[in-house]
């Protein structure tokens, strides 16, 4: 099937150059940063019109990818940051809804072809049980992409995820094609139900030559973007039995002084600050409750990511609260990176922007007063050049060194789209966030993890009313009961997007208990 390529029109292209004179403060820098971002999920490069991102209706990693290639997780990140580009004016909503029909509609096709896949030889070519391969590349004689490298679990939903933002935003085609798409994924082909010790983990890859490789066995918001979206297209499955699958080890970190802070929390499966901000990116873990066993996550991973940069400052001297983060940790630890458990820690002096742009959802919500706000606002304002390689933003810089230099020129789309998403989080309270809420599956799958809680219950004036907090957007049906044996329906409850819900009834005169039973 052969998508319609559509042009940017150049009016997006100047208003985004106009951006660049913009030079007044944090909030200024992060709104140009955005938008300069946000140009890859448009389909170009922010300072050359002549490159296009977009192949075939999804995304390539990078400019220099090989010809005909495209990246899931780039396509993924970048779709869920396209109802940001749209709402932004980067592009028109005509412009962002012919992106979105592509992409949905060549999702569709991909995912129904794995699904489908029998032989060995099909599943080469396109995937195995609905999931797809992390890249696929163009064959121009067939007319549709052939996979390329491992089958994975993680990549498939990154790509779920940003189609299932596009399709609440857009509706119509695209929501139909998103619905089609999740529901052929065999997420039970892909759960370990035999092994001991990775009982209902998620497989992370298959390889057509040799078969299953990896379990998602620890926690990282990787493993909590999977178990979501599995439990959002198979609602058999039990998010609670998926989430205690995985391995939890409670750790220590101690920095050197002077005014040395202890930060204890659930350590992620490589020590990398890396997993602990992909969710945060897309679901709004903050206005999450605990989950059932009384965790708070979004605590847990701000634990996390405030260690490492305490230990990035302390004990490498990295400036302006920047760390390193790309697979470079030791399991069981929450800070220290190392290639393998048993090596040194790792001795980098080059810092990720995204590393550090994933890093705002968890300070202050006001970009002046927040500290890696302020980190990349100077980041921009100091490095020469930081907007002139092709367009994008640099990747990497000399992190002990100011003004900071440009350590790499390479960066790859996810990372792109993943910075845009997280300063759109930042600037327009979780644009992407209220997205995924109104999933009523992806809503009512995160709140079996993260229950409602009961606020307060009061009698007044002839009225028992009750107040909860719970998964914003998400929705319950409430039961009454005077002897936990027989409930009775009293009717539906729907929290806001506050994450707020309220009832109110008649009481029955006799002892009363009440509960709510998740909608998914």
């Amino acid at each position: 099937m052969k998508l319609p390529r559509h042009p940017i029109v150049a009016a997006g292209v100047a208003l985004c150059l106009a951006l660049i004179q913009t030079r007044a403060g944090v909030p200024e820098d992060m709104a140009l940063l955005r938008q300069r971002c946000l140009f890859y999920a448009a389909g170009r490069a922010p300072n050359d019109p002549g490159t296009i991102s977009i192949r075939h209706g999804l995304y390539a990693q990078s400019p220099f990818s090989p010809t005909g290639e495209i990246d899931l997780a780039a396509s993924g990140l970048s779709l869920a940051a396209l109802p940001a580009a749209v709402a932004t004016s980067v592009i028109t909503l005509s412009q962002g809804t012919a992106i979105a029909l592509d992409a949905s509609a060549r999702i569709k096709e991909m995912i129904t072809k794995s699904a489908q896949a029998v032989t060995p030889a099909a599943r080469a070519l396109y995937g195995y049980k609905g999931m797809l391969f992390h890249y696929y590349v163009w064959d121009g004689v067939a007319g549709e992409f052939h996979g390329s490298a491992e089958v994975s679990s993680i990549d498939t939903a990154l790509l779920m995820y940003g189609l299932a933002a596009c399709a609440q935003y857009f509706g119509g085609t695209v929501l139909t094609d998103y619905t089609s798409a999740r529901d052929l994924v065999d997420w039970k082909g892909w759960l370990d139900t035999s092994t001991p010790g990775h009982l209902n983990q998620f497989r992370m890859a298959w390889y057509p030559a040799s078969g299953f490789a990896g379990w998602w066995d620890w926690w990282s918001q990787e493993t909590l973007l999977l178990d979501v979206m599995a439990c959002a297209s198979d609602i058999t499955l039990d998010p609670r039995a998926l989430w205690t699958a995985w391995r939890r080890d409670l750790v220590t970190y101690v920095p050197p002084g002077p005014a040395a802070q202890t930060f204890v929390c659930h350590a992620t499966w490589n020590g990398d600050p890396f997993t602990v901000f992909y969710a945060s990116a897309l679901l709004g873990l903050h206005r999450c409750p605990a989950d059932f066993n009384g965790v708070n996550w979004f605590a847990e991973s701000r634990t996390s990511y405030q260690g490492h940069v305490e230990y990035f400052r302390k004990e490498r001297g990295f400036l302006d609260s920047l760390t390193f983060a790309f697979f470079n940790g030791s399991t069981g630890s929450i800070a220290k990176p190392r290639s393998s458990p048993d090596a040194p820690a790792a001795n980098y002096s080059d810092a990720t922007i995204y590393s550090v742009a994933g890093g705002l959802p968890y300070y202050s919500s006001t970009p002046a007063a927040n500290p890696l706000a302020v980190a990349l606002s100077q980041l921009m304002a100091t490095t020469p050049g930081f907007f002139q390689w092709h367009g994008w933003p640099l990747e990497s810089v000399m992190a002990t060194q100011s003004p900071h230099l440009a350590a790499s020129g390479f960066i790859i789309g996810q990372d792109i789209s993943l910075t845009a998403l997280a300063v759109d989080n930042l600037l327009a309270g979780g644009r992407v966030h209220d997205l995924l809420f109104a999933d009523a599956r992806i809503a009512g799958a995160l709140s079996m993890i993260f229950p409602p809680q009961l606020n307060a219950v009061t009698i007044s004036s002839g009225l028992v009313q009750a107040n909860w907090s719970g998964v914003p957007l998400s929705a319950a049906r409430l039961q009454r009961s005077a002897d936990l044996v027989v409930w009775q329906d009293a009717g539906p409850v729907s929290f806001s997007a506050a994450g707020v819900a309220s009832w109110s009834g008649t009481p029955s005169g006799v002892r009363e208990f009440l509960r709510l039973s998740i909608q998914r």
